[in-house]
């Protein structure tokens, strides 16, 4: 019996079960931290400074800024809905609002969410714009979709996905985040992952509960 693949593959989950659990474990949150300082937004903002920016909008969406990165609200922000145009990198946490979209334009890809949070990196010497959810769900439309008279197409990502935009060949590809979190209270979280005697496929089936996400393995060395 050929039991090497067999325990290549166990050790290569367990390497991933222990590598998303300690994610969860010790993946800061972005607003565990009181805000530094609370703006109502109007016109532009830039971050000039080494540190990161936390900023409050009318609508209750929280905005933390990175350095080198600026937002400009839109006029007419907040009325018919919630537009921001990004230039650099900025975690968003969107007030829900089901009648009032909030859009963020970040040149050649636009985001669209109604509550939900997500990271969008677009610096303009990248040759990539990223587009990362922790949160909810977001779709995210190219300018080449429009310029270039194709049909419009969203890109739909969920928590835990994210979507990276070529500058260079104008197409979008969809991936898992490097650091899935957690999409569960941490009460159920902490009492999922208590085992004793389980299975290996119930550790699987816990933590793709958890983050909202497939884990493949090969079906003739682990069964279900």
């Amino acid at each position: 019996v050929q039991l090497w693949p067999a325990l290549s593959a166990a050790a290569a989950v367990i390497l991933l079960a222990v590598a998303f659990i300690l994610s969860y474990t010790h993946q800061p949150s972005p607003w565990k931290e009181e805000i530094s300082e609370v703006e109502t937004v109007n016109g532009e903002i830039k971050n000039e400074t080494s540190l990161v920016k936390h900023i409050v909008l009318s609508d209750s969406t929280r905005i933390s800024l990175e350095p080198e990165s600026s937002i400009r609200i839109a006029t007419d922000f907040n009325q018919a809905d919630r537009k921001i145009f990004l230039t650099g990198e900025a975690f968003f946490d969107v007030s829900h609002d089901r009648s009032k979209p909030f859009y963020v334009d970040a040149g050649d890809v636009v985001t669209k969410v109604l509550g939900t949070s997500f990271r969008i990196r677009a610096f303009s010497s990248d040759n990539n714009i990223t587009v990362a959810v922790k949160t909810g769900k977001v779709a995210i439309q190219t300018r080449a979709d429009k310029t270039e008279n194709k049909k419009e197409r969203n890109v739909i990502l969920l928590a835990n996905q994210q979507a990276t935009y070529s500058r260079a060949q104008t197409s979008v590809s969809k991936e898992l985040v490097e650091t899935p979190q957690a999409l569960k209270p941490q009460e159920e979280v902490r009492r999922k992952l208590k085992f004793e005697a389980a299975p290996f496929t119930e550790v699987i089936d816990a933590l793709e509960d958890i983050y909202g996400i497939e884990i493949k393995f090969q079906d003739d060395v682990f069964e279900r």
